[in-house]
């Protein structure tokens, strides 16, 4: 026999009615989620969501959190690729023959050149 806290027996019947899982299951669930070392909890309603990107993307749900969390947070690209993005941007606006788009173009590359890492020694 498990004691619960008063209201959490009826949290974790919501809990496992939202998940589809029997309450044995939804406690199992939430205590191998603990043991395995992971610290982020999601709100259910997200969970799912994750989950059905998963299956539609056919990762499983590490892996699709991998890919949100890739998307949402990219590394910095190095300098040398920074300073590539700038001259296509540099070269594009030179063929540009609007001259309004074209000075866009090149004020845009400027504040880019301005953020750019200083140069390693």
């Amino acid at each position: 026999m498990l004691r619960l806290p008063d209201g959490m027996r009826d949290q974790l019947k919501s809990a496992a009615t939202t998940n589809n899982r029997s309450m044995n299951a939804e406690i199992v669930a939430r205590l191998d989620q603990s043991l395995s070392g992971a610290t982020v909890v999601l709100p259910t309603e997200m969970r799912r969501r994750v989950e059905a990107a998963a299956k539609k993307n056919s990762r499983d749900f590490a892996g699709e959190l991998w890919q949100a969390l890739e998307k949402a947070y990219p590394a910095p690209k190095s300098r040398d690729e920074q300073l590539g993005v700038i001259n296509w941007l540099i070269a594009a606006a030179d063929e540009e023959a609007e001259p309004g788009a074209k000075q866009k173009m090149l004020n845009f590359a400027e504040e880019l050149r301005a953020k750019l890492p200083p140069e390693e020694a």
